[in-house]
């Protein structure tokens, strides 16, 4: 009997252990390898952050608290966002083609369907359908290679002698 209570407090001394271990039940997400631990934003979080085109001013007045004062909030609930500061500008977005149409023409395509036949041996073959391309794709912008073509040569007259 004493054995059995030690056995069961044992085993609910451990597996507490193994919840702080696992963090299991902790209150702070934070994302790991982030320094001053940046807190995760979701998607949708993220796309609201930075969702206009003077979104690096509206971070930095954000993080400098210049709008603290509650009275001034037209909203209902004051909403805190955790903001991670970038130490450099965004990426250049490379410019985009002027002419953003495809430049290549479809394949043309045509399926041959293959009837059931029987062989000289009297074996039946039922081989389906087979696909074959008719025209290859081509490019549609840039002039082709010409042609090599055939020489012409006047008739050569050769002399009477």
């Amino acid at each position: 009997m004493y054995a059995r209570i030690t056995l069961t407090f044992l085993m609910l001394a451990s597996m507490t252990g193994c919840t702080s271990i696992m963090s299991i039940g902790e209150s702070e997400y934070t994302c790991k390898g982030m320094p001053n631990g940046a807190t995760c934003m979701s998607a949708k979080d993220v796309y609201s952050a930075t969702e206009g085109d003077d979104y690096k001013t509206q971070l930095k007045k954000e993080q400098e608290g210049s709008n603290t004062d509650p009275s001034d909030s037209k909203e209902g609930p004051q909403v805190t966002r955790v903001l991670y500061p970038e130490g450099a500008d965004n990426a250049p977005i490379p410019m985009r083609a002027r002419n953003p149409l495809p430049i290549r023409t479809q394949a043309v395509v045509m399926r041959i369907a293959v009837d059931p036949w029987e062989d000289e041996n009297g074996d039946l073959n039922i081989p389906g359908f087979i696909y074959t391309e008719i025209e290859p794709r081509r490019w549609e912008i840039g002039a082709r290679q010409p042609n090599a073509a055939p020489t012409l040569r006047p008739l050569s007259i050769k002399p009477a002698n």
